[in-house]
């Protein structure tokens, strides 16, 4: 299971960076981010995942609790995709 998520935290490093073209979008950009966020958790998680959840309880509720990212970055990465003058303000991030 290990090798698994270590193949799927390479994909999805590789796809942030192979999308990262010259004129970026916001909706490029949003989705680079989310890639790389998306691969650095889960090569984490492949690593460490037997340490973290034996050794350190606290560390790995707050690690659990980054999957909740998902839903915030969906959501900007969509509205960008719709409106071409979608900009990243604090009034987004407030829903």
């Amino acid at each position: 299971m290990k090798y698994i998520f270590l193949i799927a935290a390479f994909n999805a490093f590789f796809l942030g960076f192979a999308f990262a073209k010259k004129p970026k979008a916001l909706h490029d950009k949003i989705l680079i981010y989310w890639l790389v966020g998306l691969s650095t958790f889960v090569g984490i998680y492949a690593l460490f995942s037997n340490i973290l959840f034996t050794k350190y309880h606290h560390f790995s509720v707050a690690f659990i609790s980054l999957i909740m990212l998902h839903g915030p970055f969906l959501y900007l990465y969509i509205s960008a995709l719709i409106d071409d003058k979608f900009e990243l303000n604090g009034k987004n991030l407030s829903i």
